[in-house]
């Protein structure tokens, strides 16, 4: 067993590295960060699938991220909606996505590389006739976006989600909702740098 001295000692070089790097980080420009605004528009494709049951979907979605800019990083909320139509029969349905989580993003000359995870996702099925119904999960999206000019990026986004709860109960049979996504975005940056 050390001695109480020799523990103390160590605690205290733990405390200065801590200190050090404090301070290298804080007197970095990176640290002023910048408010990121950055509302998108796409169309999605893909396919819902449960208890046996599936169908394909496509329409167009849109939504808006919102956070700080630290230069080549940025990170925050995301909120995602849209309406998709699927090609269930007999009945199809319009289905409403609402996805609201966090996200960061990697920035590597044009091209930016982002990931978020939705802890609020859930899709509404509003049938041709009958009643609406809303499956609450998770879900979690992945893509890419390049820059083809100022304030104007082209996106690339998969979005896949698992559902368990329908209209508030429970459910053992899942719902698994994915689609690619292809839209354009208009990111803009406020202060920092």
């Amino acid at each position: 067993m050390k001695p109480a001295s020799q523990i103390k000692g160590q605690k205290m070089n733990y405390v200065r590295l801590a200190v050090l790097l404090a301070t290298i980080l804080f007197s970095s420009e990176k640290l002023f960060a910048g408010v990121s605004v950055e509302p998108f528009v796409g169309y999605a494709t893909g396919e819902w699938s449960q208890a046996g049951n599936s169908a394909k979907q496509s329409g167009v979605d849109y939504g808006a991220r919102l956070g700080w800019d630290f230069g080549r990083v940025r990170v925050g909320g995301n909120f995602l909606s849209g309406a998709l139509k699927d090609n269930a029969s007999p009945i199809s349905n319009t289905i409403t996505p609402q996805d609201f989580g966090a996200y960061i993003t990697g920035e590597f000359g044009r091209v930016s590389l982002r990931a978020a995870y939705n802890f609020s996702s859930q899709r509404t099925f509003a049938p041709s006739s009958g009643t609406n119904n809303t499956w609450k999960g998770t879900s979690f999206s992945a893509g890419f976006d390049v820059m083809l000019m100022s304030h104007l990026c082209l996106n690339l986004d998969y979005v896949a989600g698992t559902y368990d709860s329908l209209n508030g109960a429970s459910q053992t049979s899942k719902l698994t909702n994915s689609f690619f996504n292809i839209g354009i975005s208009f990111p803009f940056g406020f202060g920092g740098k």
